[in-house]
């Protein structure tokens, strides 16, 4: 789990700065990652435990949003909620931002979903909420050129219905890169994170894969061709590089949108 947090991270950081920069700096950066600091946060935050419920009407819902956006503050980010409406009903999308220092009208976007199939949802997605909050702790140590988005999607499972209202709310944003995380805590004995993304992703992909062998301590990241099950999809159908990361053979998790997850 380390590896895969620092490599993402320093994914983050090759995407962000040039190659040699990014070199110059890796090691610091990952050094910052904390296992433990993930851990309580998707222990202790996200309401991952059994009987808890992050679905429509769930009780923990909400909560689970006041958390994410409180963390993020707590970083000093600018923090909004972004509204939409489903079914008559208005959900928020969390976005914190850091405003980069040399091209602050461009950005990078970092991701996951906090909504649930009316479970905890340890794995889909908090697993990869927690992600985002540790990047997002350890990003707000440095000064970066572009602007760097931390958004946790709601009703991702009912079709992606928060990052669709978001891109169309957002019309020509200036994303050079989207990065979702969506499912990266099951262990399918593989040490392996699929990287999903059409052919226009390539180059952020390449840059997330050398990521992984400079910094993953062994961590394989695959290109695993294109897919459009998670909120990346609405970022690359409007033309932006998109990639999301899913743990390898996630079906092979017996939990998988079950109430034991």
């Amino acid at each position: 789990m380390k590896m895969m947090l620092r490599a993402c991270a320093l994914g983050m950081t090759l995407a962000i700065g040039s190659s040699a920069l990014a070199s110059a700096i890796g090691q610091t950066v990952a050094s910052r990652v904390s296992v433990s600091s993930y851990q309580n946060i998707l222990d202790n935050e996200l309401f991952t435990h059994n009987g808890m419920n992050k679905g429509i009407g769930g009780a923990q819902h909400d909560p689970c949003r006041t958390n994410i956006a409180s963390r993020l503050q707590s970083y000093g980010f600018t923090v909004e909620l972004h509204p939409f409406t489903y079914n008559a009903v208005t959900y928020f999308n969390v976005i914190g931002t850091k405003t980069g220092h040399t091209f602050p009208n461009q950005q990078f976007i970092v991701s996951g979903h906090y909504d649930t199939t009316s479970n905890p949802g340890a794995d889909d997605d908090a697993s990869g909420i927690a992600a985002m909050l540790e990047i997002a702790r350890v990003i707000s140590q440095f000064d970066t050129a572009y602007t760097i988005k931390f958004c946790a999607w709601d009703r991702e499972e009912q079709g992606k219905v928060g990052s669709t209202a978001y891109v169309n709310t957002h019309p020509g944003a200036q994303i050079v890169g989207m990065v979702q995380i969506d499912m990266i805590a099951h262990d399918a004995g593989t040490n392996q994170e699929n990287l999903y993304g059409n052919g226009a992703s390539l180059p952020l992909k390449q840059a997330l894969i050398n990521a992984a062998t400079m910094y993953g301590n062994g961590i394989v990241f695959a290109n695993a061709g294109d897919a459009s099950f998670s909120d990346h999809a609405p970022f690359a159908a409007a033309g932006y590089q998109a990639v999301c990361f899913v743990e390898h053979n996630y079906i092979a998790n017996n939990c998988y949108h079950q109430l034991c997850d």
